[in-house]
Order: structure tokens, then C-alpha cells, then sequence
């Protein structure tokens, strides 16, 4: 899902949800702040802005990040998002 309007200067949270794929098993998450999710919720459903809460916003967020394979925990108004990717970590034993 990409915003219509791609002139618009914006965090890149605002305009489009991370890749889990990026996520690093020493950096599996990120959080997204309150008004990254407003401005993700904003370019997509301008005439829904006015009439949304901060509950609607988050929740239309993380359908949103669910869909990308994201695992979604509300923080705040804010999203903290963790990668569902298998991160196993292989240590070789000294012999």
C-alpha cells in the first residue's frame, strides 16, 4: 500500500511500514511513534482524518503491519513492532 501523494516530506514510518526482513536478531523491532501512525493514517484516508481517533488510527496501523508479517504491540499511542522472522542465533562451541 503506497500513499498517493509521494511529494509529501514525511518519516519514513509515516509513509510506508518497515520490512521485517530488515530487522537484525540484535535489532529485531521498532518503534513507531503516535504521530507516524496519524501521518500513515492520514495519506491514506484523508477523508477519514477528521473523524478518527487515536484508538482508529492505531488500529487500522496494525491490520496494516499484521499484513506486512509484523508481531504489533500497542505502546502509548505508538506501535512497538517486532519481527516475526526466525532469528536463531548459531554459537560455535570452542573445541
Amino acid at each position: 500500500m503506497r500513499p498517493t501523494n509521494t511529494h509529501v516530506h514525511a518519516h519514513p514510518h509515516a509513509l510506508d511500514i518497515p520490512d521485517p526482513a530488515d530487522r537484525t536478531p540484535n535489532d529485531p523491532g521498532v518503534l513507531i511513534e503516535s504521530k507516524h501512525i496519524r501521518a500513515f493514517f492520514e495519506l491514506r484516508e484523508r477523508d477519514l482524518a477528521e473523524e478518527s481517533n487515536a484508538d482508529g488510527r492505531y488500529d487500522y496501523y496494525a491490520r496494516a503491519a499484521k499484513l506486512r508479517f509484523w508481531n504489533v504491540l500497542r505502546v502509548g499511542n505508538g506501535a512497538l513492532l517486532t519481527s516475526p522472522v526466525n532469528m536463531d542465533i548459531h554459537v560455535n562451541a570452542a573445541t
